[in-house]
């Protein structure tokens, strides 16, 4: 009997890839440089003048966010996980809700439809 290959999306072992191994498959980067990459393509484009201080308290529902979506395995997730950024308490502050001074949706939104088409 011939083996099969696995199904887009699939590893070999059957399980599926993670966003974040698909992210670093498609943008050939290594995984350890998966948050920093993601954080970086993701903020809205003023927003970027802050990179710095990405890893500081102040961004850390930025890094939650990046950090779960790129474990997710489906497509279906990304939905509860925009939510949840959404309603967290620190983007209710002024300068990240109305400066939007965080990380964009739509750009992650995009991202999620280029890497898995």
């Amino acid at each position: 009997m011939k083996p099969t290959e696995p199904a887009p999306g699939q590893s070999a072992a059957g399980n599926s890839d993670s966003f974040a191994v698909r992210f670093c498959r498609h943008f050939a980067i290594e995984a350890a440089q998966y948050p920093a990459e993601m954080l970086r393509r993701s903020l809205h484009p003023h927003a970027r003048l802050v990179k710095p201080f990405m890893f500081t308290a102040a961004f850390s529902a930025d890094r939650d966010f990046v950090s779960c979506v790129g474990q997710m395995t489906r497509r279906q997730d990304f939905s509860g996980e925009a939510v949840a950024f959404h309603d967290d308490p620190t983007n209710r502050h002024f300068w990240r809700r109305y400066g939007r001074v965080r990380v964009s949706l739509h750009r992650v939104r995009r991202l999620l439809n280029l890497v898995w088409p």
